[in-house]
């Protein structure tokens, strides 16, 4: 008996390798047969081979849509968004659409669309005499833009698609030249898949919300006995608020529920009451 069986492709019976292979709910694909799969395809691993043989002939037919696909809008660097306004068809890829047999998505598979400017904030500190991070004052920052086109999708193979159409190229000021034209992209976007023009830019609208989560953002955790309150006592226990900014560096935790006894960035001590 060999110490190790042989195992074949579970489709077309090839004699598989120590790697490259697929595992499949209950069988595996070889490199050849994995590379048919749609690259957008989800859970791959609890697929059934049945599953799996019906995803194929649906790469197929999808092949066959594609002869007659002919978008007149894109967006996107370097995964693009093609989209043929006519048939209502738009399909996503890295590389040519037509050789890699992107998959074509019908607007009415659409179940979402969301259209969002990200903005990644990080602080710059300065050094003091003790080689420690301290905040300069006013505190400095840096910042880069991201856009993101996000689609909910009715589908057996996915669910949703994220693109950033600003990838490698991220504006690292608001309202430059490069901002602009991205920020304009996404409000063409939003009307190429049939929803009215929106009515004020998109950073303007993302600002607004903003303000609007700032004012829910009174609202704090207490450590003590984890009652949720607004005032600057503790409505439960009577404890103080805690202090989610470090009196040293300056840096300011992110999450509201998370505190430390000592300050992620420095190493100080929190001020916790």
């Amino acid at each position: 008996m060999a110490l190790f069986e042989a195992k074949y492709c579970s489709l077309c019976e090839t004699k598989l390798g120590l790697f490259g292979t697929t595992r499949l709910a209950n069988g595996q694909l070889c490199k050849n047969c994995a590379g048919k799969l749609s690259p957008l395809l989800t859970h791959v691993k609890k697929r059934t081979l049945a599953e799996i043989q019906g995803h194929l002939i649906y790469r197929e037919e999808n092949l066959k849509k594609m002869e007659n696909f002919h978008p007149d809008v894109e967006f996107g660097r370097t995964k693009k968004i093609y989209v043929d306004t006519k048939q209502r068809l738009f399909c996503v890829s890295r590389a040519d659409y037509r050789s890699t047999n992107a998959d074509l998505i019908s607007f009415d598979q659409i179940k979402d669309l969301d259209v969002t400017i990200n903005e990644d904030k990080d602080e710059i500190y300065d050094v003091d005499k003790e080689g420690k991070s301290i905040s300069f004052d006013p505190p400095k920052y840096q910042y880069e833009y991201e856009f993101t086109a996000q689609f909910e999708i009715n589908s057996p193979w996915f669910e949703s698609i994220t693109v950033d159409i600003s990838d490698g190229d991220h504006p690292e000021e608001a309202w430059n030249e490069s901002f602009t034209k991205y920020e304009e992209q996404l409000r063409k976007l939003w009307v190429a898949f049939g929803n009215e023009e929106l009515k004020e830019p998109l950073w303007e609208a993302k600002k607004k919300e903003e303000v609007a989560e700032q004012k829910d953002d009174s609202k704090w955790l207490c450590v003590k006995c984890g009652a949720e309150n607004t005032g600057k006592f503790c409505t439960e226990c009577g404890s103080p608020k805690p202090a989610y900014k470090c009196a040293v560096c300056g840096y300011e935790l992110k999450s509201r529920e998370m505190l430390p006894r000592y300050c992620i960035n420095c190493g100080s001590k929190m001020n916790q009451y």
